[in-house]
């Protein structure tokens, strides 16, 4: 019993001192004694942390303490709100362009510490640059030019409210710098604030020992200057500049950065537009609250004041007024502003640079909206060309009937003021009576109205009004304009409106007009309409434009330039195909990466320079069935080099293309050669070699085609042409051309394979004796012509066979030495 019972005790010992009073007594003890050591700690660092701040905010209210001793003291959320601001400013200039790497690896920036490590002299000089006078003074950032020189010194303060603080410490530290032998900083900036929060950032210049704030056009900048503005302030010695215009990258950011504040705070995409002008407009009249329960109020304020000085109060002034109630786009209005500084909005809009333009495209042009309201803008570098080429002088009286948001009168405006110099009188004699623009689109019109308020159009002749009821008076000089492109069966044609423009002209007037490149080779209506122009006006020129000019609108344009009331006759006109404008597409956007060809080819109108495959100076030909009127009908195709390498690798093409399908094309017969046919001469149109047509319209659709063994050409790139083979009956049995006339657009092949051939290609029969090497030269010809052809300027049997074949340019006996290696496939 006894030993059962010892038994049954071990076998719960555990159990009995797990739960024994005294062993939980003992964990409780151990548990308690460490959490009191923990919390002896934390008390130790909190009474630690309150000492240090209570000594560092008596430091700094005596104003002795180092740098390091008041870092010290600070709380973790002022460090940290320090460090945004630090942030914010080293973001800001690498997004500005400055390099913010150390001199020492080529860049333009020190922060902190790096300055005294940088140049001794540096570290000698703030020794005693504490606000005590007793320690050393640690500078936010210096800016380092190209040469190594200290430029200019930052400053920053986490609250945007103590702009005056940093500019204050600037100076101090400057007082300093100044004093180190071959040190002459003229320059300071001061940055208040965070990305969250707001920023105010000033620029100041040391003009004879007084330091004053840097100004262009008379505004004060809100941005950090650029290293080209730095450098350009300190050339002129003053604190004055041409502020830089923003790269569209960057205006893109910024605008982008504005949309998705917008989004974030509700605002329709059909409304941004116009809350953006009316805030810059604001902006740019005066100072106004951002307290979010004023901010609207004021604006709308601000806004009638301006409309005001124009007389469009009554107008406009319903399109542009933002909703007071909207709380959400009170709170959204302050970033919003924040963001526009980032460019030196005011300055910005006095430099004549469309930037509201930009910022436009942007809300609408990539949003889907000008889709609906039948918008396409026009790119500032499109309505600067035209400027340049249609001649504006002093005298002139400009018209835009279709004007939008006022791209071509902004850009004929800051030519005006060009003109004048600058003579502020002149420029408000010429916004009177000088500048006319018709538009009815609500979006539209009123940034056409504020853009020219910026211009200092202070009469603002832009009216809310459909242009077909203005009088066609003979008043103007000159029209620069893109009519809204027709998107609906009863809207107006883009041709009523040039015709309509052309009747406010007077005689000799010239316009320039975007227009559809289809307008210039349709049939019908078209056809009619060239005609006319050419009976009534004279056709200056033609400028065909890359595709692409109005992504993301898929339309391919053209510039016309006419001399009103003053018919064609003898005249010759100026054509010019541009295929590249200097843009591309990235993230959805065009930005300019390059010159391309937009200068050279007003420089070639201008001095009427005649370049293959660009540019010509030719008479209309009236003989033409078709009356096209596009540049790729009239110029002339570039010197031919070496085509022998292309015939030839045009064979190889063929004989691979033999061997990849031998089994199909051993059960097809050869086609045959008509020796009886008349020699060629040594230069022929291919309409006097071929017979040329489309090809059969019974094998347009294939779906009821059973397999066979008939081989079937269609508009394929590759395969020699070849879309299958299919139970049909061989049509064309001699040696033929085909040229895809949809699809791959000129990509000519030589068949020497009965065959049939579908009506997406041009069929090229002999009427000439011609080898089957001669046969894959003229089919080379076509290849290097084929740049003629794009959408809208099909290629058809008139104009394929308007080319012209130089027999003397081709090589035959080395083509036959070459075709002879594949005599056995």
């Amino acid at each position: 019993m006894n030993s059962m019972n010892n038994h049954n005790n071990k076998k719960n010992t555990k159990t009995f001192y797990t739960n024994s009073p005294k062993k939980e007594s003992n964990g409780k003890r151990n548990r308690d004694r460490k959490n009191n050591n923990f919390f002896k700690k934390r008390s130790l660092r909190d009474s630690r942390r309150i000492l240090q701040e209570k000594s560092w905010i008596a430091t700094f209210k005596s104003g002795g303490g180092s740098y390091k001793e008041i870092e010290r003291g600070k709380s973790m959320k002022e460090k940290d709100s320090e460090k945004r601001a630090r942030m914010y400013v080293t973001h800001t200039l690498k997004e500005l362009g400055w390099n913010i790497k150390k001199p020492q690896k080529g860049g333009n920036l020190l922060q902190e510490g790096e300055a005294q490590k940088y140049d001794s002299r540096i570290k000698e000089a703030l020794q005693n640059a504490s606000k005590s006078g007793k320690c050393s003074g640690f500078l936010d950032f210096l800016l380092v030019n190209n040469d190594k020189v200290v430029s200019a010194i930052i400053e920053t303060k986490p609250d945007k409210t103590d702009i005056k603080e940093a500019i204050k410490d600037a100076k101090h530290y400057v007082s300093f710098l100044n004093k180190i032998d071959g040190f002459d900083i003229k320059i300071l900036i001061g940055v208040a604030g965070n990305e969250e929060e707001g920023v105010t950032v000033e620029n100041y210049y040391l003009d004879n020992n007084v330091w004053k704030i840097i100004e262009s056009h008379e505004q004060k900048l809100t941005q950090i200057i650029t290293y080209e503005e730095l450098e350009q302030c300190l050339k002129n010695e003053k604190p004055s500049l041409d502020v830089a215009i923003p790269s569209l990258d960057y205006l893109y950011l910024r605008s982008d950065k504005i949309n998705k504040i917008l989004h974030k705070h509700k605002v329709e995409e059909a409304s941004r537009a116009k809350v953006i002008a009316s805030i810059i407009l604001a902006m740019y009249q005066g100072n106004f609250s951002l307290d979010i329960n004023l901010v609207i109020q004021d604006i709308n304020t601000r806004v009638k004041e301006a409309l005001n000085e124009c007389k469009k109060t009554d107008q406009i002034y319903s399109m542009l007024s933002l909703n007071k109630h909207d709380k959400l786009l009170a709170k959204a209005i302050p970033l919003v502003i924040h963001e526009l500084k980032k460019v030196n909005i005011n300055a910005l809009m006095k430099s004549g640079y469309d930037v509201l333009g930009t910022f436009y495209e942007v809300f609408l042009k990539y949003g889907g909206d000008n889709k609906q309201l039948g918008i396409v803008f026009t790119p500032r570098h499109i309505t600067d060309f035209c400027t340049d080429i249609i001649g504006i002088t002093s005298k002139d009286k400009i018209y835009d009937p279709t004007c939008g948001t006022g791209g071509f009168l902004v850009s004929a405006f800051n030519r005006f003021r060009e003109l004048v110099n600058y003579n502020k009188h002149l420029i408000k004699k010429i916004g009177d009576s000088q500048i006319f623009g018709n538009d009815t689109s609500t979006s539209a019109y009123p940034l056409g109205v504020v853009n020219m308020i910026f211009r200092g159009d202070g009469k603002n002749n832009i009216i809310f009004k459909n242009c077909f009821e203005y009088p066609e008076e003979k008043q103007f000089t000159k029209v620069l304009m893109n009519p809204p492109f027709q998107t609906d069966g009863d809207d107006p044609i883009e041709t009523e409106f040039i015709d309509h423009a052309l009747n406010c002209l007077e005689v000799g007037g010239k316009l320039i007009s975007v227009i559809p490149f289809s307008i210039l080779v349709q049939s019908g209506e078209c056809k009619k309409w060239r005609e006319n122009i050419i009976g009534k006006h004279t056709l200056e020129a033609v400028f065909s434009l890359p595709h692409k000019t109005f992504y993301p609108v898929s339309i391919t344009t053209a510039l016309v330039f006419i001399k009103a009331h003053i018919p064609q006759k003898e005249e010759k006109t100026f054509f010019c195909k541009i295929t590249e404008d200097g843009f591309i597409e990235k993230k959805g956007k065009r930005i300019k990466v390059k010159d391309g060809q937009i200068e050279e080819a007003g420089n070639n109108f201008i001095s009427k320079i005649t370049k293959p495959a660009f540019s010509c100076y030719k008479k209309i030909n009236y003989k033409d069935q078709d009356f096209d009127l596009s540049p790729e009908s009239y110029l002339d195709g570039e010197k031919w080099g070496d085509i022998e390498l292309e015939v030839k690798q045009l064979i190889r093409y063929y004989y691979a293309f033999k061997i990849i399908h031998e089994d199909k094309l051993s059960k097809v017969k050869d086609s045959v050669t008509n020796i009886n046919l008349p020699k060629h001469k040594d230069t022929e149109y291919l309409s006097d070699l071929f017979e040329i047509d489309y090809g059969q319209r019974e094998y347009h659709n294939k779906e009821d085609l059973k397999k066979g063994n008939t081989l079937l050409i269609s508009s394929q790139s590759k395969q020699n042409g070849c879309y299958g083979y299919f139970n049909i009956n061989p049509i064309y049995k001699e040696k033929i051309i085909t040229v895809p006339s949809t699809g791959s657009v000129g990509y000519a092949f030589v068949q020497l394979k009965e065959c049939c051939v579908d009506d997406n290609c041009l069929t090229l029969i002999p009427k000439k004796q011609l080898s089957i090497e001669e046969l894959f030269y003229i089919a080379c010809v076509v290849r290097r012509e084929r740049w003629r052809f794009k959408y809208g300027r099909q290629i058809t049997p008139f104009k394929l066979g308007n080319f012209k074949v130089n027999f003397k340019l081709f090589d035959k006996k080395s083509i036959e030495e070459f075709r002879e290696k594949f005599k056995d496939i």
